[in-house]
């Protein structure tokens, strides 16, 4: 009784639920428990494949977010559209309309609409973004690279120097290769980070 009261007793735990479908999680289904949230989370709905999955069984530890929190990390996730319409007197012959996953879904059918349905597909995925200055903008690269599972992401004006090392942008399950800007230059430098599973080494 003196546990109930003090409110730190869940009366009636049950089984785990799916921080992205919110069904339950058997003892049987392989999930990955989320350290932001510490809620679980089926691979599938993760879309991690069974082979990264007994990859993460064989490290020692991890950190690992689930897509729900990966996606509030990022700038855009209160937008459910970009509204171009002030500038459209710049582009009189185009119609934008790009809609953005909207969170807070029952099915994780609906995190990622067309671009979750072309990850499945079979072949290399491989993905280019300009950041402009890597360090500041990390956490949002890593949770680019651990939701949507690209093969290889390409990353141009990292802005990295000497002064940064190889295990300050180091990102669980992939491997980088870099080459940074000129000393005093204001731009440039680039990274690839690449999928451990591929045979790939930088010359």
């Amino acid at each position: 009784m003196r546990l109930y009261t003090s409110g730190d007793i869940d009366i009636n735990p049950g089984p785990d639920e799916c921080s992205v479908c919110n069904k339950r999680v058997a003892r049987n289904h392989r999930a990955v428990n989320c350290d932001n949230c510490n809620m679980w989370c089926h691979i599938k709905c993760a879309s991690i494949r069974p082979s990264e999955y007994k990859n993460y069984q064989r490290l020692p530890s991890f950190s690992w977010w689930c897509p729900i929190c990966l996606w509030s990390s990022l700038p855009f996730d209160n937008e459910t559209n970009l509204d171009c319409s002030s500038d459209s007197h710049l582009y009189p012959s185009f119609e934008v309309d790009l809609q953005l996953p909207t969170l807070g879904c029952s099915s994780d059918s609906h995190l990622y609409p067309s671009l979750k349905a072309d990850l499945q597909l079979p072949g290399l995925k491989i993905s280019h973004i300009n950041v402009n200055g890597l360090p500041n903008k990390l956490l949002e690269i890593k949770a680019l690279l651990l939701s949507m599972n690209f093969d290889i992401l390409a990353i141009t004006e990292s802005h990295l120097g000497k002064d940064i090392t190889d295990d300050e942008i180091a990102i669980t399950g992939y491997k980088t290769a870099r080459c940074d800007r000129n000393d005093g230059r204001k731009g440039g430098g680039t990274v690839i980070y690449f999928a451990e599973y591929l045979d790939a080494y930088e010359r």
